[in-house]
């Protein structure tokens, strides 16, 4: 049962007052079906970082009210910081209509640490359509090196620099990202020099024992021919 408008506005209103959590456990105590108030809760442990409380709330504020797109951007984000990142996208799919740029952002991240690179910058793109932010710029850079696109990253690191001068580390980043490639392509070519040069020493060893042995059944050929003529 939805509360009346008024009551809702006391709510909130008693609940930017409250100070504590004892305030706003009272406040739920008083009110145990309105989602505002596990809501509100919801925030407060948000805001302690205690993230595996704030998700609880926020659970069951939406299913008092799951049609509140903020909630699951909340529940979405207390969830990826608990490292559920599966879920997280779910809820934050489900807010996609009220805040869409820094959805899809998240989204990103989330498909970044489960190891989907290529899902991650499809997503990091799709943010920059609605927000154009630093942080998103960067974020697309670390998805452009990870698919081993230098020139792109390198494109959104320097445009996340001109927003926020903070963000030269992505080129830093990159700088040491290139040189363990680089690293990596000169050891290559060393093995690879190696590997032809045992490939060849090994031919002219064949070659070289095969000619001994011609050498050896040459002059076999050539002393039972001296016989045979006696």
């Amino acid at each position: 049962m939805k509360l009346p408008f008024v009551l809702m506005l006391i709510l909130i209103g008693y609940a930017f007052a409250a100070s504590s959590e004892s305030d706003l456990k009272e406040l739920l105590q008083a009110h145990p079906a309105s989602a505002t108030a596990h809501a509100e809760l919801g925030n407060f442990y948000l805001g302690t970082e205690d993230f595996r409380n704030a998700a609880v709330q926020f659970k069951t504020a939406l299913s008092l009210d799951p049609s509140d797109t903020v909630l699951n951007y909340n529940l979405a984000f207390a969830e990826e910081r608990l490292g559920l990142y599966e879920e997280a996208i779910r809820h934050y799919e489900k807010a996609i209509a009220s805040m869409t740029g820094k959805i899809y952002y998240r989204i990103g991240l989330c498909e970044h640490r489960l190891g989907d690179d290529a899902t991650a910058l499809k997503n990091f793109k799709e943010a920059l359509r609605g927000e154009d932010h630093a942080e998103i710029h960067y974020a697309a850079g670390l998805g452009f090196a990870s698919l081993h696109h230098a020139d792109q990253a390198l494109s959104e690191f320097q445009c996340a620099e001109r927003m926020d001068p903070s963000f030269i580390t992505g080129k830093t980043f990159f700088a040491e990202r290139s040189d363990f490639e680089n690293q990596k392509l000169n050891l290559k070519r060393q093995t690879e020099s190696k590997m032809i040069l045992i490939f060849w020493a090994l031919i002219a060893m064949i070659g070289l024992s095969m000619g001994i042995l011609y050498s050896k059944r040459s002059k076999q050929a050539i002393k039972i021919a001296g016989e045979e003529q006696f």
